[in-house]
């Protein structure tokens, strides 16, 4: 589950970071191939929707994450997140609903020394 999170962090980061492009060449090949594809959307819908999530950022859930564009939202390493697991905790991460990825609880019996 770890890696999912990573990934989905590191696709944040990069999807926000076509911002910082102004429309550059990245972010006009990805709409083309999107427009290839049936999407209807145009390079300038996509500039604004760009413009209006980076605006919202502080908005978001973003307090400890200054520069998500840079890093994305996951600084938690994964070796932590194993170890703790593996010493019966529950992870934020894999909660069925809603994540919570900086949350661990104890719910079932004590922790295990590995």
């Amino acid at each position: 589950v770890w890696d999912v999170h990573h990934r989905a962090s590191d696709t944040l980061a990069e999807y926000l970071r076509l911002a910082d492009e102004g429309g550059g060449a990245k972010l006009q090949s990805l709409v083309t191939k999107a427009q290839a594809n049936g999407d209807s959307k145009t390079l300038a819908w996509w500039k604004n929707r760009l413009t209006t999530d980076r605006a919202m950022l502080p908005h978001w859930d973003f307090q400890h994450h200054k520069r998500p564009e840079k890093s994305g939202y996951m600084d938690l390493p994964r070796d932590v997140v194993v170890a703790l697991v593996g010493a019966g905790l529950l992870w934020g991460g894999q909660y069925r609903t809603g994540k919570d990825i900086m949350h661990f609880d104890l719910r079932n019996g004590p922790i295990r020394k590995r």
